[in-house]
């Protein structure tokens, strides 16, 4: 039971690694190819989470939580090339 517990966060960690990997990829290639088509596909991104993010103000002290995620096309085939990769070791 451990062990796949063990290997989920592994995976988590793995498709964390591909996206940010990606995502830096897709900055390069605006960084290489600015104001082209190639941009606007590579660099367009969909953005999701709590925003504003939520807080608890109880007076003695506050809780702030909140999280946005940035996905573009690059860090998605990121995210399936590292799942992939991963699955295939």
């Amino acid at each position: 039971m451990a062990k796949a517990r063990d290997n989920a966060a592994i995976l988590f960690v793995v498709m964390l690694f591909g996206a940010l990997i990606g995502s830096v990829l897709g900055q390069l290639w605006a960084f290489l190819a600015p104001g082209g088509l190639t941009e606007k596909i590579f660099t367009r991104f969909i953005s999701f989470g709590l925003d504003p993010p939520g807080t608890l103000d109880l007076k003695v002290f506050s809780f702030t939580l909140g999280f946005s995620f940035r996905l573009n096309l690059l860090s998605l085939l990121g995210i399936f090339l590292s799942t992939f990769i991963y699955k295939r070791i």
